[in-house]
């Protein structure tokens, strides 16, 4: 039997597949026509259909059970609005009959188009789609369509199109901030810096507020914690890691200095800010360049340490004043950690009072020389485990990145 003949196609991308055996699943994935393969089931049925998927072909898989009708969630309607939003096409979703698959499509295509309850279920009618002969699933399709539209409708009017969704999140035990932006017209966001022991944290605010979280990014490999991208990357199905190329880490998304992150009508611009670390950035935001993320580069009334990590004094005052104090002096710092309960700083601010940078480079290197620090607490574990995305043997899983 032909690979397309066990597949119904609704888009152009978009495939559903119900029960199928171990040589069907063989011949549908390694057909070369799929990049994905979302399952909707678990335990042993999504098991053996992993295997064979991965062991068949190199397509990517992605498991999102959903039971019914405890699965019935929220989060799993974001989870699977996450998922077909960013995964690489065409992709294939299954379940045991297509019933499901066809309710997890619909909750995606209801989410694109912005379609309301009785408009996802006419398209999903239109096209043949099986839940509709299913009450329990056609209600749960409608509401999360219905509420989609109504938190989309007041988030646009809370925010003016260019404005901003913004949150700075707080790690008490290493002091480390994790930001969150978002734009307000498509929902489409990133998260900076996170941190591996907070991801649940991370995930309840973006499902909460229905952001598409498009990039996990880090300012630099850290030393004193485990990032939390490799772990977001579960909870939020296409999310990209984001690493710079010179951190010589592995990252899905490798950027150098220039380049630009786009989320939605938004941007991040991408600063080299080495001597912390060779392979530190900073994250600038937008034309007006308003908003700096600095990572350990550059601290309120400080900076980070130069002493490990094969970090440089004389590098990093190099990189401060030509790649952050020379944006304009309104533009609001905000640093990959503080010690002593201050939020943000702007670049006017440090320039006239960072006591470390103010200085001439000789007396700034001297500075830097004479501190005295311990070595971070975690600086084994964290070093290690950041350069493979925080997916790592301190968690019981080996190192890995997804294709």
């Amino acid at each position: 039997m032909a690979a397309d003949s066990l597949v119904h196609q609704v888009e152009t991308d978009y495939f559903l597949a119900g029960d199928l055996s171990e040589d069907q699943i063989k011949e549908v994935a390694s057909s070369g026509t799929y990049k994905t393969w979302i399952c909707l089931l678990s335990g042993d049925d999504q098991a053996k259909i992993k295997s064979t998927v991965t062991s068949s072909s190199d397509v990517n898989f992605v498991n999102i059970p959903l039971n019914m009708p405890d699965g019935m969630t929220t989060d799993t309607a974001r989870q699977m609005e996450q998922a077909m939003h960013y995964v690489q096409k065409p992709v294939i979703v299954q379940c045991k009959s297509a019933t499901r698959a066809s309710a997890a499509l619909a909750i995606h295509y209801a989410d694109a188009n912005m379609f309301g309850a009785q408009q996802v279920h006419d398209w999903a009618a239109g096209h043949n789609l099986k839940y509709v002969n299913n009450e329990a699933l056609k209600q749960w399709v409608g509401e999360c369509a219905d509420s989609r539209v109504k938190l989309t409708q007041e988030l646009r009017a809370h925010y003016e199109p260019q404005q901003l969704i913004f949150r700075q999140l707080f790690d008490r035990t290493s002091c480390t901030y994790t930001y969150l932006l978002a734009c307000p017209t498509t929902l489409e966001g990133v998260l900076i810096d996170p941190v591996d022991t907070l991801v649940q944290r991370d995930t309840a605010i973006i499902r909460e507020m229905g952001i598409k979280l498009k990039y996990g990014m880090n300012t630099h490999v850290h030393a004193d914690h485990i990032t939390g991208t490799g772990l977001l990357k579960r909870e939020f199905p296409g999310m990209q890691s984001v690493l710079s190329k010179a951190s010589g880490g592995k990252a899905d998304k490798h950027v150098e200095p220039g380049e630009k992150i786009t989320f939605g009508s938004l941007f991040l611009e991408v600063r080299a800010t080495p001597g912390h670390t060779p392979g530190c950035v900073t994250y600038v935001l937008g034309e007006a360049q308003s908003m700096a993320f600095t990572g350990d580069a550059l601290l309120i009334r400080g900076c980070g340490r130069t002493d490990f990590q094969g970090g440089s004094s004389d590098t990093l005052y190099d990189s401060v004043h030509s790649q952050i104090f020379t944006l304009p002096g309104e533009c609001i710092v905000y640093p990959g950690h503080d010690y002593r309960g201050r939020t943000a700083s702007t670049v006017y601010e440090e320039r006239q009072f960072n006591p470390r940078l103010t200085h001439g480079k000789d007396k700034y290197i001297h500075i830097m020389e004479t501190l005295g620090l311990p070595d971070p607490k975690m600086l084994d574990v964290a070093v290690p485990a950041n350069l493979v995305c925080g997916l790592h043997e301190v968690h019981g899983v080996a190192a890995q990145e997804s294709k």
